[in-house]
């Protein structure tokens, strides 16, 4: 997805897939449907697909949010600020497939978030979550930037976007450390070293 206002010195990196997400009036295109029978396949219908989707639905919003800001002159300013944000949220998508794709191989879920001795995909969900709740604060925080018109360099609503693209960045960081745990757990290979809840230590040999 490009922004089509003028001047803008920056562009953003890539269109947002939403071939997932359904037609109004339920209808679907074949590309629409294979990229649905794709995600069946990779993502499951349970607790890692729903996690994926909401996270690809927050980074949509924030993009028409962004359009929104592109057809308006006294926006400009602040366009140019945000497209840098902008291209890091659409840069986590392919690491949130990921860390879905694999939540689903190594604990395929078609309903509610899987057992696991040590919380492991307790705390995975939780992590993808709070992205997903963090991408639409960042939505949202565009949003009221969009209220107030122009924005000078530096300015507070940008500041404010930034930092909450930043927790989105830290939560996905968290679910890749996760999922790296999850495998260590599948393998039997876990140690103290990652990051076991208190009180299920003892489930490790010595």
């Amino acid at each position: 997805m490009r922004v089509a206002a003028e001047p803008i010195t920056g562009s953003l990196h890539r269109p947002i897939n939403t071939a997932h997400t359904p037609r109004r009036g339920g209808h679907m295109g074949l590309k629409s449907y294979l990229q649905s029978r794709r995600d069946d396949a990779e993502l499951g219908k349970g607790i890692w697909r729903r996690s994926h989707d909401r996270f690809i639905r927050g980074i949509d919003r924030f993009h028409q949010v962004l359009e929104r800001l592109a057809a308006t002159d006294s926006s400009v300013s602040m366009i140019e600020l945000v497209v840098p944000d902008a291209n890091a949220l659409a840069d986590l998508i392919p690491r949130v497939r990921a860390v879905a794709m694999e939540a689903h191989r190594l604990a395929p879920s078609d309903g509610d978030i899987p057992a696991s001795p040590f919380g492991t995909y307790s705390d995975l969900n939780r992590a993808l979550s709070k992205a997903g709740n963090a991408v639409a604060l960042c939505a949202e925080a565009l949003a009221m930037a969009r209220c107030f018109g122009n924005c000078a360099t530096g300015c507070d609503r940008q500041v404010s976007v930034h930092r909450r693209v930043e927790t989105v960045i830290q939560h996905i960081e968290d679910a890749e450390r996760l999922i790296q745990r999850a495998q260590k757990e599948a393998a039997g290979k876990l140690t103290f070293d990652d990051g076991i809840p208190v009180g299920r230590t003892q489930l490790i040999e010595a």
